[in-house]
């Protein structure tokens, strides 16, 4: 309610075997929800619905990258970065356009059963001798 009461949500309900169901003003406002963006699965309900629970092994997922060195602010290194999360898929519009650089949010495809991680290590320097590089630290928030 808290999110979504401002965009026409009236009650969430639900039944014993774990399933929600939320009631909207009308048809848009269903449609205002389904279409924002939140990691959420949801089914319109319909006569006759089946009500199971599938199980996904990918899923999407945004996420922020911080502490990105400059030289990876480019469409290779975003997604270089990114890749050491999951499969990079896009990014956002002032990620790309590169008008917020105190973070980038891109959009990437993980393994459901795998965890997630804080942060990781990219390394910076001449691979043929790693005592002229340094270890940047890259933090991940979900």
């Amino acid at each position: 309610m808290r999110i979504w009461g401002n965009r026409g949500l009236l009650e969430v309900l639900a039944n014993k075997k774990g399933f929600y169901f939320f009631k909207f003003s009308d048809d848009k406002a269903c449609s205002n929800v389904l279409d924002a963006g939140r990691m959420v699965i949801l089914k319109k309900w319909h006569p006759r619905l089946i009500l199971s629970k599938d199980s996904y092994s990918k899923i999407l997922i945004w996420v922020k990258l911080f502490n990105i060195p400059h030289e990876y602010w480019n469409e290779e290194g975003l997604s270089h970065i990114a890749s050491a999360v999951g499969k990079p898929l896009y990014a956002d519009s002032l990620t790309e356009s590169m008008k917020r650089i105190s973070f980038a949010r891109v959009c990437i495809e993980i393994d459901a059963s795998c965890d997630l991680v804080d942060s990781f290590y990219l390394f910076m320097g001449d691979s043929s001798n790693p005592k002229l590089g340094e270890n940047v630290e890259i933090l991940v928030e979900y």
